[in-house]
């Protein structure tokens, strides 16, 4: 094979990829914006938007809360740690970041199952707690399974380039924080 042969199959070889790259250099910005409109990813029926399993993790929590209500002979009451202000603030943050007030969120009640939590040792992430918890009586096996589902959302929404997050995902993600949050701070340390 001779010089002119190689540079010949070398061009031949190079030209589909730096078309490739010069249309993305040239078209970045829409494409950019087009990345950043996708919600969801779906793959038959399989992937569900962040809203969508936001919404219905509100709901499990909404459910949940009610059956924590109802648990032995303790009347549900929201205790001096409960900070109304903090989620409000929380809400207006979603609009403007609506991932940073989702990782505030779950950082907050992360902090309030360290408060509640008795110092047995093991994990003191979310899930962890949240077993000990459970294992003790102290909330239901519906709170436990909402906490975990907040730590999955919340990690799936630490990551930009595997889902969307929207105001109306990051509020309703708050709203069930919210709701297992109020049942923590009613526990008795």
């Amino acid at each position: 094979m001779g010089w002119i042969q190689f540079l010949s199959n070398l061009v031949a070889d190079l030209a589909w990829p730096i078309v490739v790259v010069v249309v993305v250099v040239i078209f970045r910005e829409p494409i950019a914006e087009k990345i950043r409109q996708i919600t969801g990813v779906k793959k038959g029926d399989a992937g569900v938007s962040f809203d969508t399993a936001a919404a219905k993790v509100k709901d499990t929590a909404i459910a949940a809360t009610a059956n924590q209500e109802t648990r032995g002979d303790r009347e549900y009451k929201l205790t001096d740690r409960y900070d109304e202000d903090l989620w409000k603030v929380l809400v207006t943050t979603s609009k403007d970041d609506p991932r940073g007030a989702i990782m505030e969120a779950f950082s907050t009640l992360e902090g309030e199952l360290v408060e509640v939590s008795p110092d047995s040792g093991g994990g003191r992430n979310a899930i962890d707690l949240s077993n000990r918890l459970l294992k003790e009586n102290r909330i239901s096996p519906d709170i436990r399974k909402t906490i975990v589902d907040l730590a999955l959302l919340r990690n799936r929404a630490a990551v930009p380039f595997d889902c969307s997050v929207t105001e109306s995902g990051a509020t309703s993600y708050i709203d069930a924080t919210q709701q297992v949050y109020q049942v923590l701070t009613d526990l008795e340390t």
